[in-house]
């Protein structure tokens, strides 16, 4: 045969078989269209098809076997109860995955509004559980399933087709013979579908027909074992399916535990990383704009993140008994810079000194030293710093610097307030303009001190000082350089060192030895806490002589008792040490024998007094030094 007779000759066989099909399909199309008539008369469902779904219900080879067994069976098959069978579990299963949802919203929106973050965007938590599967591919291979039955329905039907005709060829014997009824005798099926991942598995049981096999336990038992399904079966749903005959519906027979990966740790940070100008309200509304609080103060051990550490994975399992590894959440990356510390229980990030704190290079970085390259004017603002400030250039007029540590500066300073819990060192010295302060918790240093206050209490050292009113626990040396002392009110309590005090001009200066300002504030404050205790004391002590001079004690008053006595001891302990340290104060305050007054010459009028004496100086006199004699009396001597 040439090519061209053959290709027509397949060409004529495909034909056959399409028409054949189209015939099938318009027959099964006619068979069915009384059964969609019947339909019409009952009530509405509450699955609706359109014409398309009732379309491929005529042709789909499941609804095809739906209808033989309604048959067998003397039942009436419809489209709206046969796509309602088929679909209806998985629907369910839908809804109620909706429904969870929308309560997890629910209730993550109720966890933010009693937290006070109603306007924050709510983050769903992470869902892990198994997803629906498609329906699809199970459905295909069900369609598959059921054309085999079909063509064993049909083969036996030809078959019993085929002898009737034989039975009619023969007039006599089919007279005498009942019609061939074909014996058609199909056992149950289960079809299980397990989609990729092997985490569920659905199921969807075919009725046995004729005196088939029906569908047992034993049944659905065997085809999970086969298919290795062991972990997550639904048993009660087993027993559903065989004893209500739950036929041509897809149920989730077995279900998984997914692996649950745990928590990612995370940080908390409670200081910003970036600063930016803020400005504050006094009392009555005005504001300092001096004030622009560029860098924050952090005191040692502070709070700055805290470590949520990562949570474990959970593991979890496949419907076939396979261990899921449950992922552990990953580590925090610390932002843990210079002078940080993680706490030993690895749950905070804290400052391992005093300073400042800023963000750089992705780390938080504490700083004692702050350093200011250039002048504090309005671009910089006032400063309050736990540490030691460096400042490059000037301090101007209106400005304040405070500092717990040490104050550098290596300019000049006008009209400001420099605060330093240890040593302040002015490199160019400091004209106050009469509003200028200082105040030092050691020493003070500076080139020259003009028309200023300046409260110190450790010691000074100037080249010269000139109109300034100081208050010195220690000793004032203007020794250096010019080593001028002019004007003003000198309190030192020690000594005071000169080259030349007063001026030719006749301008009064003032000196003070003896008395410590430092010092005898301190007694006061601890005098006045000495006085409260003793009254504190004598309460305690009235009441424990009440108490005990009772006849008898309930057990609650004997406790009562016991713990006025121990209050009472512990006061008396504190009253004992303030006492003794009131006393030390005062003999530093009333030894006067190591104060003076030196200086190589000396202009009037000045007058030096130590302790409770004065010497009123009223001529030039050179190289002299004035201390207090033993009869109390300030004296000058040559030095």
């Amino acid at each position: 045969m040439s090519e061209n007779k053959k290709g027509k000759f397949f060409k004529g066989l495909l034909k056959q078989d399409k028409n054949k099909e189209q015939e099938e399909a318009e027959q099964i199309a006619q068979e069915t269209e009384p059964v969609m008539e019947a339909q019409t008369d009952q009530p509405a469902a509450e699955w609706v098809l359109d014409d398309n779904a009732s379309e491929r219900n005529r042709v789909d080879m499941i609804y095809r076997l739906y209808s033989r067994w309604c048959e067998k069976e003397g039942q009436l098959p419809t489209d709206i109860l046969f796509s309602k069978w088929m679909r209806e579990p998985i629907t369910e299963l839908e809804q109620q995955e909706i429904e969870e949802k929308a309560q997890r919203a629910a209730e993550l929106k109720e966890k933010a509004a009693q937290e006070g973050n109603e306007d924050q965007e709510i983050e769903e938590e992470p869902d892990f559980r198994v997803p629906i599967p498609s329906t699809d591919p199970f459905h295909r291979q069900l369609s598959s399933a059921a054309s085999k039955i079909i063509k064993k329905i049909e083969a036996e039907e030809k078959k019993a087709e085929k002898e009737e005709e034989k039975r009619r060829e023969n007039p006599d014997q089919a007279a005498d013979t009942e019609p061939i009824v074909p014996i058609i005798d199909i056992d149950a099926e289960v079809h299980l579908y397990m989609p990729k991942g092997n985490m569920c598995a659905l199921i969807c049981a075919f009725p046995s027909i004729g005196n088939g096999k029906p569908l047992e336990h034993a049944t659905i038992s065997e085809a999970l074992e086969k298919a290795k399904i062991i972990y997550g079966i639904d048993q009660e749903l087993v027993k559903e399916i065989v004893e209500e005959k739950r036929f041509f519906k897809i149920f989730r027979i077995a279900l998984g535990d997914p692996a649950i990966p745990g928590k990612d740790g995370e940080i908390i940070e409670h200081i910003p990383r970036q600063e930016f100008l803020t400005f504050e309200e006094d009392e009555t509304g005005r504001v300092n704009y001096k004030d622009l609080n560029l860098f924050r103060n952090i005191e040692k051990g502070e709070l700055i993140c805290d470590i949520i550490a990562p949570e474990e994975g959970q593991d979890g399992m496949d419907i076939k008994g396979t261990v899921l590894k449950g992922k552990d959440g990953t580590a925090p990356r610390v932002p843990a810079g210079s002078h940080t510390v993680i706490t030993p229980d690895g749950s905070r990030l804290v400052a391992e000194q005093d300073g400042y704190i800023s963000f750089q290079s992705e780390k938080f970085r504490v700083e004692n030293r702050l350093v200011i390259n250039g002048d504090v004017d309005m671009s910089v603002g006032n400063q309050d710093f736990l540490g030691d400030i460096f400042i490059q250039g000037d301090v101007f007029s209106g400005f304040t610097i405070k500092a717990t540590g040490n104050v550098f500066i290596s300019g000049l300073v006008e009209g400001a307030e420099i605060i330093a819990g240890e040593n302040i060192s002015i490199g160019s010295g400091m004209n106050g303009n009469n509003r200028g302060t200082l105040h030092a918790g050691d020493s003070v240093q500076s080139s020259f001190l003009e028309n200023a206050k300046v409260y110190v209490n450790g010691n000074i050292n100037t080249k010269s000082m000139v109109a300034c009113e100081v208050y010195c626990d220690g000793s004032i040396d203007v020794s250096q350089g010019a080593g001028i002392l002019v004007g003003g009110t000198i309190t030192a309590g020690k000594s005071v060192s000169a080259k030349i005090i007063g001026s030719k001009a006749y301008r009064r200066t003032d000196l003070f030895l003896g008395v410590m300002p430092e010092t005898k504030t301190k007694r006061d404050q601890k005098e006045i806490e000495l006085k409260s205790i003793k009254g504190t004391r004598e309460n305690l002590q009235k009441n424990i002589q009440f108490l005990q001079s009772a006849e008898s004690l309930t057990p609650e008053k004997q406790q009562v008792l016991e713990q006025i006595i121990e209050q009472e001891t512990l006061y008396s302990k504190i009253q004992q040490r303030l006492a003794a340290e009131i006393e030390v104060l005062n003999e530093e305050i009333n030894d006067y024998r190591g104060c003076y007054v030196r200086a190589s010459q000396v202009y009037p009028p000045a007058k030096i007094t130590i302790g409770g004496a004065s010497y009123n100086l009223e001529t030039t006199t050179m190289k002299c030094r004035f201390y207090l004699s033993e009869l109390g009396e300030v004296i000058m001597g040559v030095d």
